[in-house]
């Protein structure tokens, strides 16, 4: 646990150290290729986070899942244990949650996939590597989500100087299947 928690100490801090304009940029780049990826292309509901202290911006992306008429959710915790999804329709029903992060309003019921819905998860980290481990910030929420739900596509999204030859992973933690970065795949 300690080498993890260096992890995430380096890898906040050099994610930090990017200056705001580039990472807009390599948001923007990021937002591409996972558009042009078939787990995006194909997928009726897509799963994202809301970007908080430096971590790749990819609302972007929801202004083109809704232009393709797909579904939008994001995560909003509700206990120290649990995680949901919400849909929402608008940038404007968030607001500031849990850790400061920002979530979809009370007023919502939460999300729950059919039977014949092909769901994308869009995964924010502090570090991945080529094996699809991901480094989080400790909570374990999207570590329990992913587990009960296997049969969901998942893509972590980092910015390249995130992504390490190897993190260690223990057997809770939930692999992500690739990781796309302002460079495109990481891992293939």
């Amino acid at each position: 646990m300690e080498q993890k928690s260096e992890i995430r100490r380096i890898a906040r801090n050099v994610r930090t150290a990017l200056p705001e304009s580039i990472r807009e940029r390599y948001s923007e780049q990021i937002v591409s290729h996972i558009i042009q990826h078939p787990f995006f292309q194909e997928c009726d509901t897509v799963c994202c986070y809301v970007a908080f202290k430096g971590e790749a911006d990819i609302s972007m992306l929801m202004d083109a899942a809704w232009a393709a008429q797909k579904r939008v959710v994001v995560p909003k915790v509700l206990t120290q244990e649990t995680m949901e999804f919400f849909t929402i329709h608008s940038r404007r029903e968030l607001s500031p949650g849990a850790f400061g992060i920002l979530e979809p309003e009370d007023d919502k019921e939460p999300w729950c996939a059919g039977d014949e819905e092909r769901v994308l998860i869009l995964l924010p980290g502090l570090a991945f590597d080529r094996e699809g481990n991901r480094l989080g910030y400790g909570g374990g929420y999207y570590d329990r989500y992913l587990k009960s739900h296997p049969s969901f596509h998942t893509i972590g999204i980092a910015f390249s100087v995130q992504c390490l030859e190897n993190i260690p992973a223990q057997p809770h933690d939930q692999k992500t299947e690739i990781v796309i970065t302002e460079k495109g795949i990481y891992k293939s």
